[in-house]
């Protein structure tokens, strides 16, 4: 066989290889070979871009992914902004074939752009995608839908990143029932995005001034994390702990101080027990959750003595890290 025509199976087993380097955590290295993919589909590309422009298109946006893992954020958007454009005019001939594929580097798009702090620029890539997605999910709701979710969360969060908060409700609230419908039927799978955007809905209606909303979403997301770090502690005790950290911060907001104080104290044994593994990581948390321990028992009227200890100790590890920095 020549080598010519050894040449896709090279790049798809480097595209491969890039996928399974990233997967073991392994992302520096993860990135040569999708390079040294991008350039064999590219050159097979020009010979016959109906037969590889897809694959070259794949590789781009892969190529993007990983140089965003690696916190090469900048280089990260010329590849996917090239893998829309094909994606794009593949669609245009072939939409039953491509338009899922461009919803997903549309959405990738979107994140590469905001990533980069150009938010403003984020938000058309990813209200279009949720377009494409709608309407796949309209003939295939098992199929897409989850995608669907995935992207209106991520337009919410862009939108209320751009200051347009009362616009950001909208779409968290119709990820939050695609997701509550699909943990009915899935829960293991989709459980943890249901929890997610039920977080991301309270702080978003708390934001816009609708707290006696709010909270109920954040309860539910608080037994959501609790019930799955009881499975698994490690993967969910810090989006437990965060929760927590969010109810007690929305419940003085309807009057509810001392209801308040229970979760941000649980807050803060978990954080305090995920620090002493990884100081680096929850250090930063558990300063947070201190302070606002303090300020709550200080806003309760009693345990003076402890709110002025938590005040303390957040301060010291701040400080701490204020000189671990230099």
């Amino acid at each position: 066989v020549s080598p010519v025509a050894d040449e896709p199976y090279l790049a798809g087993s480097l595209h491969n290889l890039s996928n399974q380097l990233s997967g073991v955590g392994r992302l520096e290295e993860a990135v040569a070979p999708i390079v040294e993919a991008v350039g064999i589909y590219r050159r097979l590309a020009k010979v016959s871009p109906d037969a590889y422009e897809p694959d070259l298109a794949m590789s781009l946006n892969t190529l993007s992914n990983q140089l965003s893992g690696v916190g090469r954020l900048e280089e990260a958007v010329a590849p996917i902004v090239e893998a829309v454009g094909i994606r794009r005019r593949l669609a245009e001939v072939n939409p039953a074939a491509y338009e899922p594929a461009l919803a997903g580097s549309l959405n990738d798009l979107s994140k590469q752009l905001s990533g980069v702090g150009r938010r403003e620029r984020a938000v058309p890539p990813i209200v279009e995608a949720v377009g494409i997605r709608r309407r796949l999910a309209k003939v295939n709701p098992a199929a897409y839908e989850p995608a669907l979710a995935s992207s209106l969360n991520n337009l919410s969060i862009l939108l209320s990143g751009v200051g347009r908060r009362e616009e950001a409700v909208v779409p968290i609230v119709e990820a939050v029932e695609i997701y509550r419908r699909l943990a009915k039927v899935s829960p293991v799978a989709c459980e943890p995005d249901l929890a997610g955007s039920l977080s991301n809905v309270s702080i978003l209606l708390s934001g816009v001034g609708r707290r006696e909303e709010a909270v109920a979403p954040i309860v539910e997301a608080v037994e959501i994390y609790r019930r799955l770090a009881k499975v698994s502690p490690a993967a969910y005790e810090p989006d437990l702990a965060s929760s927590l950290h969010t109810l007690s911060i929305l419940l003085p907001g309807v009057g509810q101080w001392e209801e308040a104080v229970a979760p941000i104290v649980e807050a803060v044994e978990i954080y305090r027990r995920l620090a002493k593994v990884d100081p680096a990581a929850y250090e930063p948390y558990l300063a947070s959750s201190l302070h606002t321990l303090s300020i709550l028992l200080s806003g309760v009227g009693r345990r003076e003595e402890e709110a002025v200890a938590a005040m303390q100790e957040a301060q010291e590890i701040r400080r701490r890290f204020e000189t671990d920095k230099f």
